[in-house]
């Protein structure tokens, strides 16, 4: 999916206990544990194998802040904490692709326990908003079409397809 209008999320009306922070080295067992959670319902799809434990996907974030998936973007690689709780983080790099420049989003995840609070809206959102504030023009990110939610999220946020890839359940 493609974003091709970033400068619509320039300002970020703020959530009343909602914090944001630039991730590190040091969050990286925290990425683990948060993506491990929120999308350990989808482990069984192809690829997915990041997902199968927290230590696995604590190794991608290992790999992530070394630049071994792309350069990363780091104003948009955000940490989000509810009540000083972490509960959300999104990663981001810079991706060369369809003859643009995009930062394009390798992962963004929400604990399960707070799904239906509008709370990955508000991360997407801070995420733009930091793209575009470092020039980008687009922003873009895989999604299986049977992540149903994950998908009406973008389209609603002004994503638009771009392409299609077929999904192997295993």
């Amino acid at each position: 999916m493609l974003h091709s209008h970033l400068a619509q999320y320039a300002t970020i009306t703020p959530m009343p206990n909602l914090t944001f922070r630039e991730l590190t080295v040091e969050d990286n067992d925290t990425c683990g544990k948060i993506s491990h959670l929120a999308h350990q319902h989808r482990t069984h799809i192809e690829c997915y194998d990041v997902y199968a434990s927290p230590e696995s996907r604590r190794e991608f974030s290992d790999e992530f802040r070394k630049n071994k998936h792309g350069i990363s973007i780091r104003t948009a690689c955000l940490l989000m904490l509810y009540n000083q709780t972490p509960i959300g983080i999104i990663e981001v790099v810079r991706n060369e692709n369809w003859g643009k420049t995009i930062g394009w989003i390798m992962d963004i995840a929400v604990l399960p326990d707070y799904h239906g609070m509008g709370l990955g809206h508000h991360l997407l959102g801070k995420c733009l908003s930091a793209l575009h504030h470092q020039g980008y023009e687009y922003a873009g990110l895989a999604v299986t079409l049977t992540n149903k939610n994950a998908h009406d999220l973008y389209l609603s946020m002004g994503f638009e397809n771009e392409q299609y890839f077929v999904e192997i359940i295993g």
